[in-house]
């Protein structure tokens, strides 16, 4: 009886698996343009950024460390890629599709299925979830404001702890990701996994720079089960609240950790050591 529904379940499946590709993607890319960035590749830098365009609202972020530390061939080469893409892009579907996709995108939303804000692990499903009461106009509102000031924070701390002109700029970069990532307007459920670049670089720094690492290692290696027992949680309560809110709540306090750790190795008298 379920044969004929095949074709549509295929699809439904077909667009979860390609989903989860992209957001792998997006993990590549993102690790991909640190190590342009460290090791002056500029080209290199410019293509894994022009990759990260795919969620463009985690661009803000990474764009105010790459100004910040004056990296101008990269960011030249991917203005000069991205606009070839355009270009390409219009003389192939005609010259409204992007136009039509700025208009039309934030009206899909709705269709996405987890990707539509009670899901996010970011601050707006957390705020969703939590305070969801006063209508999803506000909270995409206060969203919206927490993505600037998120961003400008970050260039102020960038620039307050001289994090932009620090030998190993992982504690930098960390810093800008992951606060991208926690502020991004929109986030898909399967887009956490660029978490682990965040992550992976700021404990590589704390263990390089002589600094205790194995207890931030620890916790970036154990928040998959947190994620995993809040899914455990869903499936016996059919409440999905406390899974989104705990995942959630340990991803801001990830960030906060970076922050704090990234200002106290840009301060400590060894400073933060250059690495291969």
């Amino acid at each position: 009886m379920s044969f004929p529904y095949a074709p549509a379940a295929s699809g439904v499946v077909d667009f979860e698996r390609f989903a989860a590709e992209t957001s792998l993607l997006l993990g590549v890319s993102a690790m991909g343009l640190y190590r342009a960035v460290a090791s002056s590749q500029p080209l290199a830098g410019g293509a894994w950024l022009l990759a990260l365009t795919v969620k463009p609202q985690l661009m803000p972020a990474v764009l105010v460390f790459l100004l910040a530390r004056r990296c101008w061939r990269t960011t030249g080469y991917f203005a000069a890629m991205l606009l070839a893409a355009i270009v390409a892009t219009a003389a192939v579907l005609g010259t409204t599709i992007w136009t039509t996709y700025v208009i039309q995108l934030r009206a899909l939303e709705p269709y996405w299925g987890t990707g539509t804000p009670g899901h996010m692990r970011n601050v707006r499903g957390l705020l969703t979830r939590v305070v969801g009461s006063i209508g999803q106009p506000a909270i995409d509102a206060t969203s919206f404001g927490v993505w600037i000031g998120g961003t400008l924070l970050v260039a102020g701390a960038l620039f307050a702890w001289r994090l932009h002109k620090a030998t190993d700029i992982r504690p930098g970069y960390s810093l800008a990701l992951a606060a991208g990532l926690l502020v991004s307007p929109h986030l898909f459920v399967q887009d956490v996994v660029v978490w682990t670049v965040p992550l992976t670089l700021y404990a590589a720094a704390l263990r390089d720079a002589g600094q205790r690492w194995q207890p931030f290692a620890t916790f970036a290696l154990s928040w998959p089960v947190l994620f995993a027992v809040g899914h455990f949680v869903d499936i016996r309560t059919g409440d999905p609240a406390l899974s989104v809110e705990s995942q959630v709540a340990a991803l801001i306090a990830a960030t906060a950790l970076i922050a704090v750790g990234a200002r106290r190795l840009a301060l400590s008298p060894r400073g933060t050591p250059s690495h291969a």
